[in-house]
């Protein structure tokens, strides 16, 4: 019986750093606060000598200067929609990209990732600095310039859910920012976006204080103030209005949610949401001297990435050393099936070719054998059994003639000998053929000794019997 071997290992998916990454940067600015959106833009390319494979990663460490509170998920997209992968942006400092079967399919990949983050307050300090994005190219930096916010009013959402679990929208809104002292101060906020809808009883007023007030980098909520008690509401449909009489360099912290009319709008990616404040103080009767806005937008997607690459010819290939086996494998299925055609007319040549190759693609032989032995295995049985059956029914043949014979086809030694006839010398490559099949060298050996051994065994048995 002959055992065949086949190659089953799995390439591992291959993790690149940031030699994809021909440049980095920061595309708005330079003047930033603590609070500002800083958006972010790396262009990379795949080289043309290297082939990216399912679930390979390209994992990318984002500067210092970046904060990222909040993990970001998103496709990558071809330019006709077609995703290539996902875009994670996490909260260690790291934009993980993950290619996907499409993106296996295609060669000189390339394309855009953008997003959006905060600096980061305890490595970039106040006044102007340059932010390092590490490339393929070497490093390149973008200049930013930090300063506190002079705005006296803020407002700011993230994506969330309401007490029932439906997608929602927290706004928060941070009055009197650089904490003077106010009176007759008035926050209105109307939701203009058609598809929104304020939240009545979500309206909480909180006193809050800046951590680092010189900075302004992150600020933290303190006691609940109370409605009709430190403060006034009136809601009417979808807007409402506070009042305060008097804050005392006191910073206040407005939160409210709003729900949606239409709940897939929150998660199709591409609508973006905004909302305006409106804050007034000052004045004698109630009507404000002094009159400031802030406008903030929300969008599900806090990233975008982009991806185009050509048709891989040879999208079949690994792209490890298992890409070598597989094309051998490929070919050696070929060149067996042609060896099986041909196999009744020349057998000894295909006996021949298969031995090359066991000797060069050691994954390859026990394809091309398979075909080669299931009509040499049956020519070298019918082979002896001819020659057995010949010695039993010749009782007048010499004793010289059939140890000539029985030497002949027993021992492959003497299958190069001169006047052998064309089916002995088949028969005796046939055997070898028979030993190709094995998966070491040293089972080879083995077996055609043992065959080799088998075989004389019966002539000399059936050359006693012919004596007698």
């Amino acid at each position: 019986m002959i055992g065949f071997i086949f190659n089953t290992q799995t390439a591992q998916a291959a993790t690149y750093g940031n030699e994809f990454i021909t440049s980095g940067a920061i595309t708005n600015g330079p003047n930033f606060s603590y609070a500002s959106n800083v958006n972010v833009r790396y262009d990379w390319a795949v080289p043309s000598d290297v082939h990216i494979a399912a679930n390979d990663q390209m994992k990318i460490q984002l500067p210092d200067a970046l904060r990222v509170s909040k993990e970001s998920t998103f496709p990558l997209l071809a330019d006709d929609g077609t995703e290539l992968g996902t875009v994670d942006v996490k909260t260690d400092g790291t934009m993980v990209v993950t290619f996907n079967e499409t993106a296996a399919t295609l060669t000189n990949l390339h394309g855009t990732i953008t997003f959006s983050t905060k600096l980061n307050a305890a490595t970039v300090g106040l006044g102007e600095q340059n932010v390092p994005f590490e490339t393929n190219n070497g490093t390149l930096t973008s200049p930013v310039i930090v300063s506190p916010s002079t705005n006296n009013l803020s407002k700011k959402g993230s994506f969330t859910t309401d007490s029932n679990g439906n997608p929602a929208i927290k706004w928060t809104i941070l009055v009197n920012r650089n904490e003077l002292p106010m009176e007759n101060v008035k926050v209105s906020d109307i939701i203009t976006d058609a598809g929104q809808q304020l939240v009545p009883d979500s309206i909480t007023v909180s006193n809050g204080h800046w951590t680092d007030p010189t900075t302004q980098a992150s600020y933290k909520r303190d006691e609940t103030l109370t409605a009709g008690t430190d403060y006034t509401v009136s809601v009417t449909g979808d807007s409402f209005e506070t009042t305060f009489a008097k804050l005392d360099s006191q910073m206040v912290v407005i939160d409210y949610l709003t729900t949606f009319k239409d709940p897939a709008v929150a998660s199709d990616g591409s609508s973006i949401f905004k909302n305006t404040a409106t804050m007034t103080w000052g004045g004698s009767n109630g009507n404000g001297a002094n009159s400031e806005k802030a406008t903030a937008s929300v969008k599900q997607t806090a990233g975008s990435g982009t991806g185009s690459g050509s048709e891989n010819n040879n999208s079949g290939e690994e792209s490890n050393s298992s890409s070598d086996s597989n094309n051998s494998n490929e070919s050696s299925t070929s060149e067996s099936s042609n060896a099986s055609e041909s196999s009744n007319n020349s057998s000894s040549e295909n006996s021949d070719s298969s031995s090359v190759e066991s000797n060069d693609h050691s994954d390859s032989h026990h394809v091309d054998t398979n075909h080669t032995n299931e009509s040499s295995t049956d020519n070298s049985v019918v082979a002896s059994n001819d020659s057995s059956a010949s010695q039993l029914n010749s009782s007048n043949q010499s004793s010289t003639s059939d140890n000539r014979d029985q030497t002949v086809i027993a021992d492959p030694s003497n299958s190069s000998s001169n006047g052998q006839s064309v089916s002995t010398k088949g028969s005796a490559k046939q055997k070898d053929s028979l030993a190709e099949g094995l998966p070491h060298t040293g089972q080879q050996i083995s077996i055609s000794l043992i065959i080799v051994g088998v075989i004389s065994l019966t002539g000399l048995i059936i050359y006693r019997l012919r004596q007698n």
